[in-house]
Protein backbone atom coordinates (compact mmCIF):
# COMPACT_ATOMS: atom_id res chain seq x y z
CA UNK A 1 0.00 0.00 0.00
CA UNK A 2 1.27 3.33 -0.85
CA UNK A 3 0.16 6.87 0.85
CA UNK A 4 -1.97 7.47 -1.89
CA UNK A 5 -4.28 4.55 -1.05
CA UNK A 6 -3.54 5.59 2.87
CA UNK A 7 -5.39 9.04 1.88
CA UNK A 8 -8.34 7.80 0.13
CA UNK A 9 -9.11 4.92 3.22
CA UNK A 10 -9.00 7.61 5.90
CA UNK A 11 -10.59 9.96 3.56
CA UNK A 12 -13.47 7.73 3.11
CA UNK A 13 -13.17 7.05 6.83
CA UNK A 14 -12.94 10.00 8.18
CA UNK A 15 -16.02 11.32 6.00
CA UNK A 16 -14.76 13.69 3.30
CA UNK A 17 -16.62 12.99 -0.35
CA UNK A 18 -14.59 10.84 -2.67
CA UNK A 19 -15.60 8.81 -5.53
CA UNK A 20 -15.75 4.92 -5.41
CA UNK A 21 -13.74 4.54 -8.08
CA UNK A 22 -10.72 5.59 -5.76
CA UNK A 23 -11.00 3.23 -3.56
CA UNK A 24 -11.42 0.15 -5.83
CA UNK A 25 -7.98 -1.20 -4.45
CA UNK A 26 -10.29 -2.08 -1.35
CA UNK A 27 -13.95 -2.65 -1.84
CA UNK A 28 -12.87 -5.45 -5.13
CA UNK A 29 -10.91 -7.73 -2.83
CA UNK A 30 -13.24 -7.30 -0.68
CA UNK A 31 -15.68 -8.05 -3.13
CA UNK A 32 -14.14 -11.39 -4.26
CA UNK A 33 -14.35 -12.76 -1.18
CA UNK A 34 -17.92 -11.87 -0.63
CA UNK A 35 -20.02 -11.23 -3.37
CA UNK A 36 -22.51 -10.09 -1.43
CA UNK A 37 -20.55 -6.56 -0.90
CA UNK A 38 -20.97 -4.80 -3.99
CA UNK A 39 -21.40 -1.18 -3.26
CA UNK A 40 -22.28 1.57 -5.85
CA UNK A 41 -21.52 4.16 -3.41
CA UNK A 42 -19.66 5.14 -0.68
CA UNK A 43 -21.97 3.53 2.45
CA UNK A 44 -21.92 2.60 5.77
CA UNK A 45 -20.43 -0.47 4.25
CA UNK A 46 -17.45 0.90 2.63
CA UNK A 47 -17.02 3.69 5.40
CA UNK A 48 -16.72 0.20 7.88
CA UNK A 49 -14.38 -1.46 5.53
CA UNK A 50 -12.38 2.24 5.19
CA UNK A 51 -12.51 3.19 9.18
CA UNK A 52 -10.87 -0.27 9.77
CA UNK A 53 -7.84 0.05 7.51
CA UNK A 54 -7.41 3.77 8.75
CA UNK A 55 -7.47 2.47 12.04
CA UNK A 56 -4.92 -0.21 11.02
CA UNK A 57 -2.77 2.58 9.58
CA UNK A 58 -2.87 5.14 12.86
CA UNK A 59 -1.77 2.18 14.74
CA UNK A 60 1.65 2.06 12.58
CA UNK A 61 4.86 5.10 12.60
CA UNK A 62 5.25 5.27 8.98
CA UNK A 63 4.26 7.41 6.23
CA UNK A 64 1.12 5.83 5.15
CA UNK A 65 0.20 6.24 9.10
CA UNK A 66 1.15 9.83 8.84
CA UNK A 67 -0.47 10.49 5.91
CA UNK A 68 -3.74 9.19 7.31
CA UNK A 69 -3.28 11.11 10.39
CA UNK A 70 -3.19 14.27 8.63
CA UNK A 71 -5.98 13.58 6.54
CA UNK A 72 -8.50 12.77 9.43
CA UNK A 73 -7.10 15.84 11.14
CA UNK A 74 -7.76 17.56 8.57
CA UNK A 75 -10.99 16.28 7.68
CA UNK A 76 -12.44 17.56 11.39
CA UNK A 77 -12.54 20.96 10.21
CA UNK A 78 -15.42 20.39 8.15
CA UNK A 79 -18.74 18.71 8.88
CA UNK A 80 -17.94 15.08 8.59
CA UNK A 81 -20.90 13.20 7.85
CA UNK A 82 -22.95 9.91 9.64
CA UNK A 83 -20.41 7.12 8.45
CA UNK A 84 -17.20 8.64 9.88
CA UNK A 85 -15.89 7.19 13.26
CA UNK A 86 -14.65 9.74 16.27
CA UNK A 87 -12.32 7.38 17.77
CA UNK A 88 -10.12 7.91 14.26
CA UNK A 89 -9.40 11.74 15.61
CA UNK A 90 -8.09 10.53 18.85
CA UNK A 91 -6.06 7.72 16.92
CA UNK A 92 -4.74 10.43 14.25
CA UNK A 93 -3.74 12.16 16.85
CA UNK A 94 -1.72 9.54 18.62
CA UNK A 95 -0.41 8.44 15.45
CA UNK A 96 1.35 11.60 14.38
CA UNK A 97 2.22 12.78 17.97
CA UNK A 98 4.40 9.52 18.25
CA UNK A 99 5.90 10.17 14.92
CA UNK A 100 6.67 13.52 15.74
CA UNK A 101 8.48 12.56 19.57
CA UNK A 102 10.40 9.42 17.96
CA UNK A 103 13.80 9.46 18.97
CA UNK A 104 16.64 10.47 16.66
CA UNK A 105 19.30 8.16 15.57
CA UNK A 106 22.43 8.04 18.72
CA UNK A 107 25.23 8.57 18.11
CA UNK A 108 27.44 5.99 19.22
CA UNK A 109 31.17 4.70 18.01
CA UNK A 110 32.17 0.97 19.44
CA UNK A 111 35.61 0.36 18.07
CA UNK A 112 35.59 -2.66 16.86
CA UNK A 113 37.46 -6.02 18.25
CA UNK A 114 41.06 -7.09 16.09
CA UNK A 115 40.02 -10.39 14.31
CA UNK A 116 43.68 -11.30 14.58
CA UNK A 117 43.67 -14.69 16.91
CA UNK A 118 47.06 -14.82 18.94
CA UNK A 119 47.59 -18.31 17.81
CA UNK A 120 48.29 -16.82 14.76
CA UNK A 121 50.48 -13.94 15.56
CA UNK A 122 52.85 -16.33 17.66
CA UNK A 123 52.74 -18.74 14.80
CA UNK A 124 54.32 -15.58 12.67
CA UNK A 125 56.54 -14.56 14.99
CA UNK A 126 57.83 -18.57 15.96
CA UNK A 127 58.52 -19.27 11.60
CA UNK A 128 60.05 -15.51 11.55
CA UNK A 129 62.58 -16.59 14.62
CA UNK A 130 63.50 -19.79 13.33
CA UNK A 131 63.71 -18.85 9.39
CA UNK A 132 61.29 -20.99 8.31
CA UNK A 133 59.45 -18.56 5.23
CA UNK A 134 57.58 -21.11 3.95
CA UNK A 135 55.34 -21.00 7.23
CA UNK A 136 54.71 -17.18 6.90
CA UNK A 137 52.43 -17.17 4.50
CA UNK A 138 49.35 -18.75 6.11
CA UNK A 139 49.53 -16.91 9.74
CA UNK A 140 50.55 -13.72 7.61
CA UNK A 141 47.56 -14.63 5.19
CA UNK A 142 44.88 -14.73 8.07
CA UNK A 143 46.58 -11.39 10.09
CA UNK A 144 46.00 -9.24 7.27
CA UNK A 145 42.45 -10.53 6.36
CA UNK A 146 41.02 -10.07 10.11
CA UNK A 147 43.26 -6.48 9.94
CA UNK A 148 41.20 -5.69 6.54
CA UNK A 149 37.86 -7.06 8.36
CA UNK A 150 38.62 -4.91 11.28
CA UNK A 151 39.14 -1.46 9.42
CA UNK A 152 36.10 -2.54 7.29
CA UNK A 153 33.42 -2.86 10.45
CA UNK A 154 35.75 0.35 11.90
CA UNK A 155 34.77 2.51 8.36
CA UNK A 156 31.26 1.09 9.00
CA UNK A 157 30.67 1.96 12.76
CA UNK A 158 32.82 5.68 12.04
CA UNK A 159 29.90 6.25 8.56
CA UNK A 160 27.12 4.89 11.02
CA UNK A 161 27.96 7.19 14.07
CA UNK A 162 28.71 10.29 11.30
CA UNK A 163 25.47 9.51 9.92
CA UNK A 164 23.38 9.19 12.99
CA UNK A 165 25.65 13.18 14.45
CA UNK A 166 24.30 14.43 11.24
CA UNK A 167 20.90 13.82 11.59
CA UNK A 168 21.31 15.25 15.34
CA UNK A 169 22.52 18.14 14.24
CA UNK A 170 20.24 18.93 11.37
CA UNK A 171 17.35 18.13 14.09
CA UNK A 172 18.82 20.62 16.66
CA UNK A 173 19.50 23.36 13.61
CA UNK A 174 16.00 23.08 12.57
CA UNK A 175 14.45 23.25 15.82
CA UNK A 176 16.43 26.27 16.84
CA UNK A 177 15.70 28.14 13.30
CA UNK A 178 11.95 27.68 14.30
CA UNK A 179 12.23 28.50 17.99
CA UNK A 180 13.75 32.02 17.13
CA UNK A 181 11.15 32.52 14.16
CA UNK A 182 8.70 31.85 16.91
CA UNK A 183 10.25 34.15 19.00
CA UNK A 184 10.73 36.91 16.28
CA UNK A 185 7.15 36.94 15.69
CA UNK A 186 8.23 38.09 12.01
CA UNK A 187 7.84 36.98 8.45
CA UNK A 188 10.86 35.91 7.00
CA UNK A 189 9.99 36.34 3.46
CA UNK A 190 8.32 39.85 4.18
CA UNK A 191 10.88 41.08 7.03
CA UNK A 192 8.18 42.36 8.49
CA UNK A 193 6.28 41.66 12.13
CA UNK A 194 3.22 39.49 11.74
CA UNK A 195 0.92 41.83 13.78
CA UNK A 196 1.84 44.49 10.95
CA UNK A 197 0.02 42.15 8.13
CA UNK A 198 -3.49 41.40 8.39
CA UNK A 199 -4.90 38.56 10.71
CA UNK A 200 -5.28 35.97 8.08
CA UNK A 201 -2.44 37.04 5.73
CA UNK A 202 0.08 37.22 9.02
CA UNK A 203 -1.43 33.58 9.64
CA UNK A 204 -1.26 31.59 5.98
CA UNK A 205 2.27 33.06 6.00
CA UNK A 206 3.06 31.57 9.22
CA UNK A 207 2.09 28.37 7.90
CA UNK A 208 3.69 28.47 4.98
CA UNK A 209 6.89 29.41 6.63
CA UNK A 210 6.97 27.20 9.35
CA UNK A 211 5.83 24.30 7.02
CA UNK A 212 8.87 24.91 4.78
CA UNK A 213 11.37 24.59 7.71
CA UNK A 214 10.52 20.83 8.32
CA UNK A 215 12.98 18.85 6.74
CA UNK A 216 12.82 15.81 4.74
CA UNK A 217 14.49 13.65 7.40
CA UNK A 218 11.88 14.78 9.98
CA UNK A 219 8.29 14.81 7.53
CA UNK A 220 6.28 15.30 10.24
CA UNK A 221 7.41 18.60 11.60
CA UNK A 222 7.90 19.32 15.34
CA UNK A 223 5.60 17.92 18.12
CA UNK A 224 5.40 21.55 19.48
CA UNK A 225 4.00 23.01 15.81
CA UNK A 226 0.99 24.57 17.23
CA UNK A 227 2.50 26.31 20.12
CA UNK A 228 5.14 27.63 17.52
CA UNK A 229 2.56 28.96 15.61
CA UNK A 230 0.56 30.16 18.62
CA UNK A 231 3.94 32.18 19.66
CA UNK A 232 4.68 33.73 16.47
CA UNK A 233 1.12 35.40 15.93
CA UNK A 234 0.59 36.08 19.35
CA UNK A 235 -0.80 39.63 19.61
CA UNK A 236 -1.18 42.64 22.74
CA UNK A 237 -4.89 42.72 21.92
CA UNK A 238 -5.21 38.92 21.48
CA UNK A 239 -6.42 39.34 17.97
CA UNK A 240 -5.10 35.98 16.93
CA UNK A 241 -8.03 34.59 18.31
CA UNK A 242 -10.78 36.27 17.29
CA UNK A 243 -13.32 34.67 14.80
CA UNK A 244 -14.17 35.14 11.48
CA UNK A 245 -16.28 32.92 8.71
CA UNK A 246 -14.21 30.99 6.55
CA UNK A 247 -15.08 32.94 3.45
CA UNK A 248 -14.38 36.72 5.37
CA UNK A 249 -10.88 35.19 6.62
CA UNK A 250 -10.11 33.68 2.84
CA UNK A 251 -11.31 37.32 1.23
CA UNK A 252 -9.95 39.18 3.51
CA UNK A 253 -6.16 38.31 2.76
CA UNK A 254 -5.39 40.30 -0.39
CA UNK A 255 -6.19 38.49 -3.98
CA UNK A 256 -2.28 38.93 -4.72
CA UNK A 257 -1.41 37.68 -1.93
CA UNK A 258 -3.33 34.55 -2.15
CA UNK A 259 -2.37 34.29 -5.93
CA UNK A 260 1.38 33.89 -5.19
CA UNK A 261 0.51 31.94 -1.84
CA UNK A 262 -1.76 29.77 -3.21
CA UNK A 263 -0.26 28.56 -5.88
CA UNK A 264 -1.14 24.90 -5.78
CA UNK A 265 -4.47 23.37 -7.08
CA UNK A 266 -5.96 20.56 -4.40
CA UNK A 267 -8.88 20.22 -6.71
CA UNK A 268 -6.38 18.19 -8.51
CA UNK A 269 -5.70 15.87 -5.80
CA UNK A 270 -7.03 12.64 -5.40
CA UNK A 271 -9.10 13.63 -1.84
CA UNK A 272 -9.37 17.92 -2.19
CA UNK A 273 -11.30 18.01 0.47
CA UNK A 274 -8.12 17.22 2.83
CA UNK A 275 -7.18 20.72 1.96
CA UNK A 276 -10.37 23.29 2.65
CA UNK A 277 -8.09 26.23 3.63
CA UNK A 278 -5.87 25.41 0.41
CA UNK A 279 -9.44 24.37 -1.51
CA UNK A 280 -11.21 27.80 -0.29
CA UNK A 281 -8.41 29.94 -1.64
CA UNK A 282 -8.36 28.34 -4.90
CA UNK A 283 -12.03 28.49 -5.31
CA UNK A 284 -11.63 31.67 -4.63
CA UNK A 285 -9.23 32.89 -6.52
CA UNK A 286 -10.81 31.11 -9.24
CA UNK A 287 -14.00 33.28 -9.06
CA UNK A 288 -12.84 36.46 -8.63
CA UNK A 289 -13.95 36.42 -5.00
CA UNK A 290 -17.18 36.55 -6.11
CA UNK A 291 -19.83 34.81 -4.00
CA UNK A 292 -20.23 31.96 -6.37
CA UNK A 293 -17.47 30.29 -5.55
CA UNK A 294 -18.99 29.40 -1.82
CA UNK A 295 -21.52 26.51 -3.12
CA UNK A 296 -18.88 24.80 -5.04
CA UNK A 297 -15.90 24.79 -2.08
CA UNK A 298 -18.58 23.33 0.47
CA UNK A 299 -19.73 20.11 -2.19
CA UNK A 300 -16.18 19.61 -2.61
CA UNK A 301 -15.02 19.73 0.77
CA UNK A 302 -17.95 19.35 2.46
CA UNK A 303 -16.82 22.36 4.72
CA UNK A 304 -19.30 25.32 5.45
CA UNK A 305 -17.41 28.70 4.20
CA UNK A 306 -19.73 30.62 7.26
CA UNK A 307 -18.01 28.18 10.45
CA UNK A 308 -16.21 30.53 12.11
CA UNK A 309 -12.01 30.52 12.30
CA UNK A 310 -9.67 31.98 14.27
CA UNK A 311 -5.88 32.92 12.98
CA UNK A 312 -4.64 30.21 15.30
CA UNK A 313 -6.76 27.94 14.05
CA UNK A 314 -6.61 28.49 10.39
CA UNK A 315 -2.66 28.20 10.51
CA UNK A 316 -2.38 25.02 12.37
CA UNK A 317 -5.15 23.83 9.79
CA UNK A 318 -3.14 25.54 7.19
CA UNK A 319 0.05 23.46 8.09
CA UNK A 320 -1.07 20.35 8.08
CA UNK A 321 -2.22 20.72 5.00
CA UNK A 322 0.75 21.87 3.69
CA UNK A 323 2.98 18.98 5.31
CA UNK A 324 0.08 16.35 3.97
CA UNK A 325 0.49 18.12 0.26
CA UNK A 326 4.66 16.92 0.44
CA UNK A 327 3.38 13.77 0.99
CA UNK A 328 0.95 12.98 -2.21
CA UNK A 329 2.25 12.16 -5.30
CA UNK A 330 0.99 14.85 -7.96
Amino acid sequence: MGVREAVTAAAVAAGLTIDLSRIEWLTKPVGDADPSFAPVEVDKGVAAACCAMAGALLAGDDQCGMAAALVVLSARMGQVDKHADDRLNAAAHNCLWGIQRAPLPEARFVRPASKGAPEQLKALTDALATGQVANLAAPLNALLTGMIEAATTRDVAIASAFDALSTRQLALEEEMKMHWWALGKASTELARPFLALPAFEAAARAAFELAAMVSAHRPAGPFAAPALLEQALQTADGAENEKQTLASAIVSIPLAVRQKLFARKPSSRVVPGAFPIMLAAECAIDSEDEDDWKPRFRRIANVDPKMTVTPNGFAQQLYRELLLWTMLPA
